[in-house]
């Protein structure tokens, strides 16, 4: 990773400021969310939500053997249009990106450059948990997002679906009878 000048000397003195920042695309709007406190504007003018030091990513790591880790997020102490926002439609959330950032700041605590991205993935599950407390509901979000090359292993046109296999074999009708038989049992022999 390529770093600018300013965060290259940060990192290289004794102490490193540093924090991750997290953009979720909903249909319905964009959350940027950071594990502060306020709200924060970054060089490039976005600005994120503090949640307090209540958030969490893990997933984040160097991917060994090529291999495309999940990234799971989890936000406590959401408030409760965002714990909407969340729970909404399906469609709403599922598939829809998830950019997770790093961020330099020096010593005052001011932003330096850009936030460098570090992850691009899809959110691919979502669960929201409610606990009631003295001051009211405390709300959780656990989202579990897979990288881009999740499937790269995957072979192109790999079902045994008429798409696919017209897409192998243009022409074929090996396939063209597959849709509707996925839960149907089909008696063999016939007698």
């Amino acid at each position: 990773m390529d770093f600018s000048a300013a965060i290259a000397a940060q990192i290289a003195g004794n102490r490193v400021y540093c924090d991750v920042l997290v953009e979720m695309d909903f249909v319905d709007g964009m959350r940027r969310l950071y594990n502060g406190f306020g709200p924060l504007t970054t060089n490039d003018g976005k600005t994120w939500e503090g949640i307090g030091g209540l958030g969490s990513v893990n997933g984040l790591r160097q991917s060994i053997d090529g291999k495309a880790e999940p990234v799971d997020l989890t936000v406590s102490g959401v408030d409760r249009h965002f714990a909407a926002q969340a729970k909404g439609s399906r469609a709403n959330w599922y598939m829809r990106s998830v950019v997770v950032y790093l961020q330099f700041f020096g010593d005052d605590w001011q932003p330096l450059d850009m936030p460098l991205a570090v992850v691009l993935a899809d959110m691919r599950t979502l669960e929201i948990k409610r606990v009631s407390t003295d001051d009211g509901m405390l709300y959780t979000v656990s989202i579990r997002s897979e990288g881009k090359f999740i499937t790269r292993k995957r072979p192109r046109y790999g079902y045994y679906s008429d798409t696919d296999q017209q897409k192998r074999s243009p022409g074929d009708k090996g396939c063209e009878r597959t849709r509707g038989i996925e839960n149907h049992i089909i008696p063999f022999p016939d007698n």
